[in-house]
């Protein structure tokens, strides 16, 4: 279920039947058969669902901050049958309280996975804010993260947890400056990062959906604690303030959805 006006991820699965599918897959197989995944910034669930239904012996924690997609993603999980999906409709960063979070419609037409905490929207709702190192969950093998550019507040709220217990982290890459922020955090910690770019919708998606040769998405960074080794080639990112590798020929692993490098 998702909202009827939802761009680009509404959109995608109505006509590709996917959405992010390299970055799925990719998360799917870094992590253990019986492991712990973190999605902050779940949205509706098309990371947590697809995972859980991979690895049925693995615990996935979804937060998501919007309360109306929050519901859905609730929805989500329980039509999927997603016992292994726990959800909490709260945000995560850099302390323990409240935050004021954009709320749009339901109703209205957008992208709703593009709304972060300063969003420029009508309407806010009071949300429970948490950071990572005052949770009593089990702690992550794996912590995605996508919270549209305050993915550096989410770590910055959770650097005990990172320094015992070293999970791999994956962050979205979408404003330089506070990317090459917690690039700058992440390698003092003992960690190796990679660029890794998401197709929106591949070019062997399920429904035949027409895809340019350069198609939209997302740019990441991948964070391995050392002594964890990667199942894909993911191209290095070799400082800070490093500009995103291409959207070619650097990323392999394209080749396996259609694309040409």
């Amino acid at each position: 279920m998702f909202p009827a006006g939802d761009r680009p991820i509404g959109r995608a699965l109505t006509l590709a039947g996917e959405f992010a599918r390299a970055e799925v897959e990719f998360l799917g197989e870094q992590l253990p058969a019986n492991g712990v995944l973190y999605d902050v910034g779940a949205n509706i669930g098309t990371v947590s669902i697809p995972i859980a239904r991979q690895h049925r012996g693995a615990r996935l924690f979804a937060f998501e901050a919007q309360q109306a997609i929050h519901r859905l993603l609730a929805r989500n999980v329980a039509l999927n049958g997603s016992q292994n999906v726990t959800t909490f409709a709260t945000a995560l960063g850099e302390r323990d309280g409240t935050v004021n979070f954009p709320a749009p419609s339901i109703h209205s037409i957008g992208n709703f996975g593009a709304v972060g905490r300063d969003a420029d929207i009508a309407g806010t709702a009071a949300v429970p804010m948490r950071g990572f190192d005052s949770l009593d969950l089990p702690p992550p093998d794996l912590l995605k993260i996508d919270v549209e550019g305050y993915d550096l507040e989410v770590v910055q709220g959770g650097l005990e947890l990172l320094r015992r217990h070293r999970p791999v982290v994956f962050y979205e890459a979408p404003k330089p400056v506070k990317t090459a922020a917690l690039n700058a955090l992440m390698l003092p910690e003992g960690y190796r990062l990679f660029w890794f770019f998401a197709p929106y919708v591949t070019l062997t998606n399920l429904r035949g959906m027409k895809v340019r040769a350069a198609p939209r998405g997302d740019m990441n960074v991948l964070a391995a604690p050392e002594g964890v080794d990667l199942v894909w080639n993911l191209p290095a990112v070799h400082k800070a303030d490093e500009k995103p590798a291409g959207r070619g020929r650097e990323h392999k692993y394209l080749t396996r959805y259609g694309f040409e490098i």
